[in-house]
């Protein structure tokens, strides 16, 4: 949340209550649940994550969460067949078209 939307909502809450007593306002704390230093790791006793999980920042410490598998676009060459298949071109193990018809 903004500093402003802070603002705004501290606003909100005197004028619906009141003066507010900011002593009593609870804010969350930032969660180190792993680490990829493995010198943390030594000397804090902070671990590393399962197999399929990575650690990564959730913007206020570090959790683990799952590893994103990223897939790379593929260039297929264009198709120089003089088939005509009237259903389409089979594909290849990596998406690219065959000269083959369905």
């Amino acid at each position: 949340m903004s500093l402003s939307g802070v603002v705004t909502l501290l606003s909100l809450l005197v004028v619906c209550h009141g003066a507010i007593n900011l002593n009593n306002i609870i804010f969350g704390t930032c969660v180190e649940m792993c680490s990829n230093s493995l010198i943390i790791r030594a000397v804090g006793g902070i671990g590393g994550c399962a197999e399929g999980y990575e650690c990564r920042s959730n913007g206020c410490g570090h959790t683990c969460q799952p590893v994103l598998v990223k897939q790379i676009a593929v260039m297929c060459p264009a198709i120089g067949c003089a088939l005509f298949c009237p259903s389409g071109y089979a594909t290849l193990a990596n998406g690219c078209p065959s000269c083959t018809c369905l």
